[in-house]
């Protein structure tokens, strides 16, 4: 059984040895080291032990290559070769690399970069590990990883505007941390681990988890077990770029969502100002219109007077038709009563041609207005027959003298006035009812036009709240989720770029041409047996590099 073990370890190294290449480690002119840090921890992850293996290759022109790390002990793995230390500078030979590669260990008592928990738990009751062999119940392991490479430098980047931006936050140096255990299938079953991945192999179920702890996490295993034993538990931590989402496509997307709210905002200023425009003009219309209205009125308040006055002429002509058979003998009164018609009718005739005039003008603020049209013809019409009434009121005073002799043609004469008059009359009457109704549909005009004003402010208000509370709101919500998003780009880059620069984890800051990387595991939990193994003995007391490695882990 600890043969068995010992290979499995053997392979572990190995893997180990050849792992700066999978870390994407791809070697470069000069010298180069990559730091191998073990750690022994006790079951609930403290450290017991702490040592650092240091891969030293390559040339360089100087007759001395210099490491950088605070030890407290230092050994040559391969060679009796030992190095001069100042401080925490670790001097060595080139003529060491010149042999071949060097490895060198160091025992540290530095602080690891993560911290890390482990609580067991059997039956929901917390268990010392070392508790646990030979016991049954349900077993929960909760493993709790921290990490605290933690920085707080300003994060700089480029808003929407164009203009340079920076901000505090905490970020951590991404490290990616991998969990393994196994989990014999003969002690153990029912077994959950929400988050891992399990891989069965023969009577072995492996066990693993990873994370970037940012900055912790926690994984549970959590199974029934029977005599319990565990093998000591891996985990390996590297420094890794965060494998982040591409958000470019998501910024391009939101910026033509800008444009297009632009093109909205503009179409919405236009409105603005067309509806702006209207509210100025409302006022000269208003003006027009209630003068409009004055004009109607007065119209409809003459042809009223005409209309009334109209009656008094029918009975003049009604006495006059009566009077005509004494027309001979009251020639003196007719004539005197000629004269007055004649009077009344070119005072009537006066008025109706300013009446003619106001129609005229009428028609020309407004030719295409059929009812102004109506108007015009109708007052038009009158004044011919007007003009009609007066000439023919004439030649009656200057035939008075042949009265006698023209009694028949002043009868028919007399006889075509009156019908005159009356298509007249009727002619006021319509004239009338017709200013009536357009007095009537046109006296809202102005309360109406004010109406109209009022529902274009309200119209206008409400698409400039559109404009404030709707577009101009959603588009600074966009350029504060770009902005959003090149903070994150920001931070993106400022982390991996952490990542990238992680290369020792002795001195960062000094030991740049270097890689490194984590390697941690528990003591196992083992029921205690007595073997008897044919042992070959090494007669040597001199460890070669390999069997160092492994003595490390078989403590």
């Amino acid at each position: 059984m600890k043969s068995n073990k010992f290979f499995k370890i053997i392979i572990i190294i190995l893997t180990l040895a050849i792992l700066p290449s999978t870390l994407g480690f791809v070697p470069e002119k000069g010298v180069e080291k990559n730091e191998t840090v073990y750690v022994i921890l006790n079951y609930d992850g403290s450290i017991e032990d702490e040592r650092v293996v240091n891969w030293v290759h390559g040339t360089s022109k100087e007759d001395y290559w210099t490491d950088y790390g605070d030890y407290l002990t230092i050994s040559n793995m391969l060679s009796e070769e030992i190095p001069k230390i100042e401080g925490d500078k670790v001097i060595w030979s080139m003529s060491s690399l010149q042999k071949g590669d060097l490895y060198y260990q160091g025992t540290t008592d530095k602080k690891l970069s993560v911290d890390i928990s482990i609580t067991y738990l059997l039956d929901g009751k917390e268990i010392n590990g070392e508790e646990l062999v030979g016991k049954s119940g349900i077993l929960k392991i909760v493993f709790r990883i921290e990490n605290k490479l933690i920085e707080n430098k300003p994060i700089k980047y480029i808003d929407y505007e164009g203009n340079p931006e920076e901000y505090y936050e905490e970020y951590y140096t991404p490290i990616l941390v991998q969990i393994s255990l196994k989990a014999n299938l003969n002690i153990f079953s029912d077994i959950v681990a929400e988050d891992g991945t399990k891989v069965v192999i023969g009577e072995e179920m492996n066990i693993s988890f990873g994370s970037y702890p940012y900055p912790e996490d926690e994984f549970i295993v959590e199974m029934k077990g029977e005599n319990i034993e565990l093998d000591p538990i891996n985990i390996t931590i590297i420094p890794k770029e965060i494998p982040f989402p591409d958000l470019g496509d998501s910024e391009e997307g939101l910026i033509e969502m800008i444009d297009g709210l632009n093109e909205m905002e503009n179409g919405v200023s236009e409105i603005i100002e067309g509806l702006d425009e209207m509210i100025r003009e409302a006022d000269s219309f208003e003006n027009g219109s209630m003068d409009l209205v004055g004009a109607i009125s007065e119209i409809n308040h003459g042809a009223y007077s005409l209309k009334n006055n109209s009656s008094e002429i029918d009975k003049g002509f009604s006495g006059l038709l009566s009077g005509i058979k004494e027309l001979q003998k009251e020639s003196v009164d007719l004539v005197s009563g000629l004269v007055e018609i004649d009077q009344g009718l070119a005072g009537i005739l006066t008025y109706h041609t300013d009446l003619v005039a106001i129609a005229q003008g009428l028609v020309s603020s407004d030719p295409s207005n059929p009812t102004y049209q109506q108007l015009l013809a109708i007052a038009q019409g009158e004044q011919v027959a007007l003009t009609s009434i007066s000439a023919g009121l004439n030649q009656l005073t200057e035939g008075i003298s042949f009265l006698p002799d023209g009694i028949n043609q002043l009868y028919d004469g007399q006889k075509k006035l009156s019908d005159g008059w009356n298509d007249y009359s009727n002619g006021l009457s319509e004239l009338y009812d017709g200013t009536q109704q357009l007095y009537d549909e046109t006296k809202d005009f102005p309360n109406d036009i004010d109406k109209l004003v009022d529902g274009a402010i309200e119209i206008r208000d409400g698409t400039s709240k559109l404009t404030d509370d709707g577009i101009v709101k959603i588009k600074n919500g966009i350029i504060e989720s770009i902005n959003d998003l090149r903070k994150a780009k920001a931070l993106e880059n400022k982390t991996n770029n952490l990542a990238k620069n992680y290369n020792s984890f002795m001195d960062n800051e000094l030991n740049k041409n270097s890689s490194v990387q984590f390697i941690l595991q528990t003591h196992e939990i083992k029921i205690e047996e007595i073997e008897l193994e044919n042992i070959e003995v090494n007669t040597s007391n001199e460890l070669d590099f390999w069997q160092k490695i492994v003595s490390f882990f078989k403590r």
